[in-house]
C-alpha cells in the first residue's frame, strides 16, 4: 500500500502500488493543539488530516489576585479574565459583598454610606452608595443658639436638621439694683426685668418692707405718714400711706393755750371769745380752751380763763 489519503469523510484510504486494492480506515487523530484563536486542532497520525474544534473549556477557578481561569479539556489551553462583579448585596453587619458571575468569587468591603438625610422624626438614615444599605440613627444636636425673639436653636451635627423651642427660664434671680434677671435652662439665655413689689407690710419697728413677687427681692422704709387726725379723747392718729399702719399718740396741750403758741395769756382769752360767736373758725386747740375739763367749751370756760389771767384762781382744770 502507497500513503493514505483522506476522503474527507472521517477516512483515508491506501491503494496497493501493484493492484490497485483499496484499504480504507477511520482517522488515527493524535493529540489536540491550541490554535491560539480560541480553537484547536488534531492531526490524523497516518494521513495528516486535520480536525479542529473551538475549546471544551471547563468552570472557571478563582486566581485570589482579581481574575479567574478556566482549561479546554481536550488540550488545556487556559483563559484568564478579570472577575465580573454582580450588584453589591448587604451582609447586615456593615459590610457588603459582590460575587463573580463567572467564578462566585467573592469581594466584600464596608458601606460607603452618603450624607444624612433627616427623616423628620427625630433621626436621620444614611444610604450605602454601592448597596442602598440604611443606617439610622438619632439626631446629635449641638448647643441651643438664642434666637433673639423668645426662642433658641440647634442644628444637628450630622444632617443640619433645625430644631427651635421657646427659652425655658429658671426662677428669677435678684441683680441688687432694682431689676431681676432670670437665665435660660437650655441656651443661658437672659431675661430681665424690674421688680414687681407686692403690698407694703408693717415690720413693727417704724419700717414698713414689700416683696417682688417673682424673685423675693425686699425693698424697706420708713413709714409715710399723713396728717395726725383728731380721734377725740385727746389723742391724734396718722396712717402710713404705704401699708396703712395706723400711729396713735395722746395730744399734749396746756389748759388755756388755745392757740399753742406755749402760753397762757390775753391772746388765747381773745381767741376762746372769737371762737365762742364764731367770728374765728381756723383751728384751735379744743382740749386747752376746755378749761374746767367739762368735755364742752363755753362761755363758762372763758370766764374761768378769764379769773386766772386775774388772779383769782391759781390754776385750771378739774
Amino acid at each position: 500500500y502507497g500513503d493514505w489519503t483522506d476522503n474527507g469523510d472521517g477516512t483515508h484510504s491506501s491503494y496497493c502500488d501493484d493492484c490497485g486494492a483499496e484499504e480504507s480506515d477511520t482517522h488515527s487523530y493524535g493529540h489536540w493543539t491550541d490554535n491560539g484563536d480560541g480553537t484547536h486542532s488534531s492531526y490524523c497520525d497516518d494521513c495528516g488530516a486535520e480536525e479542529s474544534d473551538t475549546h471544551s473549556y471547563g468552570n472557571w477557578t478563582d486566581n485570589g489576585d482579581g481574575t479567574h481561569s478556566r482549561s479546554c479539556a481536550d488540550c488545556g489551553a487556559e483563559e484568564s479574565d478579570t472577575h465580573s462583579y454582580g450588584d453589591w448585596i448587604d451582609n447586615g453587619d456593615g459590610t457588603h459583598s459582590s460575587y463573580c458571575d463567572d467564578c462566585r468569587a467573592e469581594e466584600s468591603d464596608t458601606h460607603a454610606y452618603g450624607d444624612w438625610t433627616d427623616n423628620g422624626d427625630g433621626t436621620h438614615s444614611s444610604y450605602c452608595d454601592d448597596c442602598g444599605a440604611e443606617e439610622s440613627n438619632t439626631h446629635a444636636y449641638g448647643d441651643w443658639t438664642d434666637n433673639g425673639d423668645g426662642t433658641h436653636s440647634r442644628s444637628c451635627a450630622d444632617c443640619g436638621a433645625e430644631e427651635s423651642d421657646t427659652h425655658s427660664y429658671g426662677d428669677w434671680t435678684d441683680n441688687g439694683d432694682g431689676t431681676h434677671s432670670s437665665y435660660c435652662d437650655d441656651c443661658g439665655s437672659e431675661e430681665s426685668d424690674t421688680h414687681a413689689y407686692g403690698d407694703w407690710t408693717d415690720n413693727g419697728d417704724g419700717t414698713h418692707s414689700s416683696y417682688c413677687d417673682d424673685c423675693g427681692a425686699e425693698e424697706s422704709d420708713t413709714h409715710s405718714y399723713g396728717d395726725w387726725t383728731n380721734t377725740g379723747n385727746a389723742s391724734q392718729s396718722r396712717i402710713c400711706s404705704g401699708c396703712g399702719h395706723t400711729e396713735t399718740q395722746d395730744i399734749v396741750y396746756i389748759l388755756g393755750d388755745i392757740n399753742d403758741d406755749g402760753f397762757v395769756d390775753i391772746f388765747d382769752l381773745i381767741l376762746m371769745k372769737k371762737v365762742l360767736i364764731a367770728e374765728y373758725t381756723g383751728d384751735f386747740n379744743f382740749y386747752a380752751s376746755d378749761v374746767n375739763e367739762d368735755g364742752v367749751f363755753s362761755i363758762v370756760d372763758i370766764v374761768i380763763l378769764h379769773n386766772y389771767m386775774l388772779g383769782k384762781i391759781s390754776k385750771l382744770g378739774s
